[in-house]
C-alpha cells in the first residue's frame, strides 16, 4: 500500500506561476498590492456556484531573486478547466487593465504567467 504525503485532491487540478519584476523587493509589498487586485477582480465578477473564487497570494508562495524579480506558484482545482483559469487571465495578460496599470504605479511588472497541467 502507497501513502501520499503531499499534495493530494480528489479533483483535477493544475499549477500556475506568476513571474515579475518589482521595484520593491518586499514580499509583502508585492503580495499586499497583488491580494488588493485579486480582491477588487472577485468583488466585480459574478461567481458561478461551481467555480472557485481566485485565491489569495500567501507570503509563502513568493520566491524573491537579488534582481528584484519574483515568482509566485499555486495550484488549482480544476472544475470547469477555462473557467477557473479564466481570472489569471483577466488580471494578467492583458498590459491595458485596470490590474496592470495598478501593479505598474506600484512598480510592478508581470513578465510571465504560465500554467502547467498536474494530470498529464
Amino acid at each position: 500500500m502507497k501513502i501520499k504525503f503531499d499534495f493530494v485532491t480528489n479533483s483535477s487540478s493544475t499549477s500556475f506561476i506568476i513571474s515579475g519584476k518589482s521595484e520593491e523587493v518586499d514580499k509583502e509589498t508585492i503580495k499586499n498590492t497583488l491580494n488588493g487586485i485579486i480582491n477588487e477582480h472577485r468583488q466585480n465578477t459574478e461567481w458561478d456556484k461551481d467555480s472557485e473564487q481566485p485565491p489569495l497570494i500567501r507570503t509563502e508562495m513568493i520566491q524573491l531573486s537579488d534582481s528584484g524579480t519574483f515568482d509566485i506558484t499555486d495550484f488549482i482545482p480544476i472544475q470547469n478547466d477555462e473557467e477557473d483559469t479564466q481570472w489569471l487571465k483577466d488580471i494578467f495578460f492583458s498590459n491595458d487593465s485596470e490590474a496592470s496599470k495598478r501593479l505598474e504605479s506600484a512598480g510592478i511588472r508581470i513578465t510571465n504567467v504560465g500554467f502547467k497541467n498536474l494530470n498529464k
